[in-house]
């Protein structure tokens, strides 16, 4: 038995000396301890010391029956042996009810061997039977707080479909405690959705085909009908699982995912409208560059065109076609102007205005252009921040949002005028890639009409792109509005539903400060004729150099035409810097035009200087000639509009 620690319940000295000779004997020398008082019986009970306890029955002051009693109320287990002699059969008997584990006479000690050996060997089994079952609680505790304390949906159905083990976050999901989804199904935690046409049945049979296959199985996106009435998307995995010898348990793993597939559905939708505006920016650039080219054609045939009406009598049949020509390149100039709106290359002119105002100047002309059959209805915030805007081309946003509104109600109906200060917050601005956070001044325009088709709304912004057919409309209208907008540093937003009408939403940039807002007054444009003064023209365009040169010199100015920085420098040096204007275009090959007046301007700091340009993109440094104060005469311009421009030049 190797060591041996043996508590020993005996007031004689002498038997307990005889049962230490017997075990000396039999070749155990224990570590031993003889008590025969309660007190240090119970003293000697304190820690885990010994391996057996061999008891007397009768003691002076206790008994073994008491020795028991205290073992037990301490939780103690060990081999509790009554060796004795004076007690008979009915009270060993009554001691093995008690929990003695054996009750031996004294003398026969050939029985207490064999019975030390079988108690501990029985004691230890006890031990590790507790031990096991108290790892095994303390394994489900932890399995349990680990299986609780996951983000999924964890249940174990058995064959028929019910809960028989759910997670804390399961039951927290419909709103109940594990215990209560004890033994329901799924048809009576779920509403399937409505479009699925095997409803909560092949819920059901889809867990009889795992058991039955013995193989898991994977749901990447499943839709539920909550009980709550959102609706909600889980990633599910199903394992059959074995409890007790039967495989007919299926443990199913689900995982919500509905805020994964709301955010990549944004993400998508935010890609989306990344693509649109960069494809928007792209014709932007497009465009103004098409425009670009167009001007100093157009002013070339406007310009000759003016000049040859000069020479002709208005009865000469030539005259008439000549206006032709005129009226032509009034429509193609409008055209270009258009699309410099909607790409933004377009100079305007900034001032404090009030949107209120400007709907209200526009109202009466808004009744003519749109029709009777069509009603116009306001609602003014009279209390509108101004806004920094360009009039005109404000004016038309509203008039081209008018007129697009009309297109869409051949049979009347009711165009709705409004306006209201917004303040926009992070999360609205989020929606949007051209919105950001703010105060702004915000217009709705509102139709009665058919609306617009899911499939067209992407492109309406986009130039040329009309659903009216041929021979109505250019298709620029929205697109400069679109333009003008972001110029102003707005932007657009559309409502529409099939049959339900269209909003357009114009968000502008509020003043911060409230300012008093001036009119401008009109300015009447007059031809002037020069004294000869004496002119150095650089552009680069022929067609337009020679329609300038000729122009100039008929109006009594002296010209001298270049065709690039290099030459017109050359010229200037030879005569010396006698010239009372350089006219040049900002855009030319080599050096531009504001690199070549800089230059003079170092030769000569009062030289009177006059920019041109088809547009005002990043090239022709718009920002620049804005902040230095550079004269700019805008193409196409008119024979009258050249003459006007360069007599303010020489006479002020």
């Amino acid at each position: 038995m190797g060591d041996i620690r043996m508590l020993i319940i005996e007031d004689s000295e002498d038997d307990t000396l005889l049962l230490l000779r017997e075990l000396k004997r039999r070749g155990i020398v224990p570590e031993y301890l003889r008590v025969d008082t309660p007190d240090s019986f119970q003293a000697s009970l304190a820690g885990d010391r010994w391996d057996v306890i061999i008891a007397d029955y009768n003691l002076p002051k206790f008994n073994a029956l008491d020795a028991l009693r205290w073992t037990h109320e301490k939780g103690i287990d060990l081999p509790f042996i009554i060796v004795s002699g004076a007690i008979g059969e009915e009270t060993a008997v009554s001691a093995m009810k008690a929990g003695a584990h054996d009750y031996i006479k004294k003398g026969d000690f050939g029985r207490l061997i064999p019975a030390i050996e079988r108690e501990m060997r029985e004691v230890r089994v006890r031990r590790e039977k507790r031990n096991a079952e108290h790892a095994q609680k303390q394994g489900e505790r932890l399995l349990r707080a680990v299986i609780d304390a996951t983000p999924a949906l964890i249940t174990v159905k058995d064959r028929e479909g019910r809960i028989i083990l759910s997670n804390r976050y399961a039951a927290e999901w419909f709103h109940l405690t594990p215990e209560q989804m004890l033994g329901k199904t799924d048809g009576e935690l779920l509403q399937s959705a409505r479009e699925s046409a095997g409803g909560l049945e092949w819920l059901f049979s889809d867990d009889m085909e795992v058991i039955r296959t013995q193989s898991s199985r994977f749901i990447p996106d499943y839709k539920y009908n909550h009980p709550d009435g959102s609706s909600r998307h889980l990633a599910v995995t199903k394992v059959p699982l074995e409890l007790n010898g039967r495989k007919d348990y299926v443990l199913t793993v689900s995982i919500d995912i509905t805020d994964q597939i709301q955010a990549e559905e944004d993400r998508e939708r935010m890609q989306m409208q990344l693509l649109q505006a960069q494809k928007m920016d792209a014709i932007g650039v497009l465009t103004g560059g098409v425009a670009h080219d167009f001007n100093n054609l157009l002013t070339a045939i406007h310009g000759c065109t003016d000049m040859a009406l000069l020479r002709v009598e208005k009865d000469d049949p030539i005259y008439h076609d000549l206006r032709e020509v005129q009226i032509a390149s009034e429509k193609a100039a409008d055209l270009t102007h258009q699309l410099l709106l909607f790409s933004r290359k377009n100079p305007i002119l900034f001032a404090p205005l009030d949107l209120n105002k400007v709907i209200g100047d526009l109202l009466k002309m808004l009744h003519r252009l749109i029709g009777e059959d069509i009603q116009i209805l306001t609602r003014l915030n009279q209390t509108l921040w101004p806004v920094r805007a360009d009039r005109g081309t404000l004016e038309q946003v509203i008039m081209n949002l008018a007129v697009n509104a009309r297109d869409a109600m051949p049979k009347g109906g009711t165009l709705r005028l409004s306006t209201q200060n917004v303040v926009v917050n992070e999360a609205v601005a989020g929606d949007n890639p051209k919105a950001r956070p703010g105060s702004f001044v915000c217009f709705q325009i509102t139709d009665t009409g058919a609306g617009i088709e899911p499939d067209v709304l992407p492109h309406i912004f986009e130039p040329f792109f009309s659903t009216k057919g041929p021979g109505r409309g250019t298709g620029l209208g929205l697109s400069v509005a679109y333009g003008i907008v972001l110029q102003h540093e707005g932007w657009i937003e559309v409502e529409s539903a099939r049959g339900s009408g269209s909003t357009f939403t114009v968000y502008l940039p509020a003043m911060e400060e409230a300012v008093e807002i001036v009119e401008e007054e009109e300015i009447r444009m007059e031809l002037y004729r020069g004294s000869g003064e004496r002119i150095l023209l650089v552009e680069d365009e022929e067609g337009l150099r020679r329609f300038m040169d000729r122009a100039l010199t008929k109006y009594g100015y002296q010209v001298v035409e270049t065709s690039n920085v290099r030459e017109a420098l050359d010229v200037y040096h030879r005569e010396s810097g006698a010239f009372d204007l350089v006219l040049t275009d900002v855009v030319l090959p080599g050096e531009s035009g504001l690199e070549f007046v800089e230059r003079l301007q170092r030769l000569k700091r009062d030289i009177r200087v006059l920019l041109t340009s088809g547009y005002t993109d990043q090239k022709s440094q718009w920002l620049v000639i804005q902040e230095k104060g550079y004269p700019f005469l805008q193409k196409p311009f008119t024979l009258a509009g050249l003459l006007r421009m360069v007599h303010d030049m020489l006479h002020t």
